[in-house]
């Protein structure tokens, strides 16, 4: 009988509440559910108990990844002085941010379709699974042996600060309490597999660049607790950019105005854009809505869009100009060019439309990075040129792909990127329109059969899709 490891990543699980506006006097509000729903879930364990059987596996261990608590993306933040861009050893025990972010956590939890999931995996690490999802009264034993395992990536990153906050994540996972810190990769010899969040190739959201060199196995603990670029722009920009927006126009005016509404439902949904290099056509270039197209043409929509967000981006600028964490991090990591405006800070006399423009273009021009797709850092794993590992398992990109690697005296090695749970916002071919779609993708690996042969041998299974719902919701119109 064979162990059978499965990998799923980047749920990125948040607290929703504070995204929601609501008008007092008429009652209107706008929202955006981001959250999986936990039959979602279901379904996916149903199939993997079926695998499982169908290849004499005996044993379940189901890793979480990294960023399955999303404890940056949350408008909470703002609301006092705390700040998560913070190396972990810098959150006391019984300290004002270790109490934030367990508030934080615990806001995360109550969101309902969050709980419907977590209730998911603890049954799994009891040994149970609804058999039909959707089902209460189909609960039926796997008949294996299942464990549960987590790992933080860059957005719980601070899960592991404290005693007192791995304890919370131990208890919210059903796992056994303690409070060790979590580990941040994992290795199996059987199946020759190591997993990782994936965060350690990218240089702004990890402390130290991988891009160049052999990557070992065990990287400094302290690397994984320091605070990163990634950290800053998570809560200063993509959860400050909406909070501001309330700020300026006013929850009220925002939800009885079509425009307004249209504008916030895009700040909430930016950071799901893909390919990112379309996050500024996102806003600059975005079709007029249906029930507003008799009021406006679509150069005149577009124009009323910036017109509106234009203040809130030179607010932004000027607070990331002024921030000395930001300051550090851009010297570090950002190119000349991008540092000399910032010294310069030409958005005090306006931001044309046009420039913009000239921006999306450089962006979508310069889309492919200088460090090439995480395959190209998997491949450097000493693990694999070492023969220990065969399989590297990794997300954090929200992009699904299997890669192979190489092929040594006749022994294959392959990448495999576990995508993400989260919505995606789909950019056309002119990136003049958007799609919202939900992504899924989970990964199964198999030990050795111990002379039972499975129903078919295979290394590992990569099973990963989108849905999109119909009829279409507002927010896709």
């Amino acid at each position: 009988m064979r162990n059978m490891v499965v990998v799923i990543s980047d749920l990125h699980f948040e607290e929703e509440e504070t995204d929601i506006v609501v008008a007092t006097d008429t009652g209107e509000s706008v929202e955006l559910v981001r959250n999986i729903p936990g039959e979602a879930f279901e379904s996916m364990v149903v199939d993997i108990v079926g695998m499982a059987r169908a290849n004499n596996a005996a044993k379940i261990v189901f890793i979480l990844a990294g960023d399955i608590f999303d404890l940056h993306r949350t408008q909470l933040w703002l609301a006092g002085e705390e700040r998560p861009f913070v190396d972990c050893s810098d959150v006391g025990d019984g300290s004002p941010l270790e109490a934030k972010l367990l508030s934080i956590l615990d806001a995360i939890v109550r969101e309902d379709n969050v709980t419907d999931s977590l209730d998911v995996f603890r049954r799994l690490q009891g040994g149970k699974y609804r058999a039909v999802p959707g089902e209460a009264d189909s609960l039926a034993d796997t008949g294996l042996a299942c464990e549960l395992r987590y790992m933080p990536g860059n957005h719980d990153r601070l899960a592991n600060a404290t005693a007192a906050l791995r304890r919370r994540v131990r208890e919210i996972l059903g796992l056994p309490l303690s409070d060790d810190s979590f580990v941040h990769q994992f290795v199996f010899a059987d199946p020759p597999l190591l997993i990782r969040h994936g965060h350690e190739y990218d240089k702004y959201n990890y402390a130290r660049d991988l891009s160049r060199g052999p990557i070992a196995k065990d990287l400094p603990v302290e690397d994984y607790g320091r605070a990163t670029f990634g950290d800053f722009m998570t809560v200063m920009i993509a959860s400050r950019l909406p909070y501001c927006f309330r700020e300026k126009y006013s929850e009220e005016t925002i939800a009885n105005d079509p425009v307004l509404s249209a504008l916030y439902c895009r700040l909430l949904q930016f950071d799901d854009v893909r390919p990112q290099s379309s996050v500024v056509d996102f806003f600059l270039r975005t079709q007029v809505p249906t029930g507003l197209r008799g009021d406006y043409s679509t150069d005149a929509w577009q124009q009323k869009i910036w017109n509106l967000l234009e203040p809130i981006v030179k607010q932004l600028l000027d607070e990331a100009r002024r921030d000395p964490f930001f300051r550090g991090q851009r010297w570090k990591l950002l190119p000349w060019y991008v540092n000399v405006l910032f010294a310069l800070r030409p958005w005090r006399f306006g931001i044309p439309r046009f420039f913009l423009e000239v921006f999306a273009w450089v962006m979508k021009s310069g889309s492919g990075g200088d460090d090439g797709g995480p395959e190209l850092s998997a491949v450097r794993e000493a693990a694999l040129q070492d023969g220990t590992v065969r399989f590297v398992a990794a997300g954090h990109t929200h992009q699904p792909q299997v890669a192979h690697l190489s092929t040594t005296q006749g022994v294959k090695t392959y990448f495999t990127d576990t995508g993400t749970w989260r919505n995606a916002v789909l950019a056309a071919a002119d990136n003049g329109s958007y799609g919202r779609v939900n992504a899924t993708t989970y990964v199964t690996f198999y030990g050795s059969d111990g002379g039972t042969p499975p129903a078919v041998a295979r290394g590992f299974e990569f099973w990963s899709g989108f849905d999109q719902n119909w009829p279409l919701d507002k927010f896709d119109r």
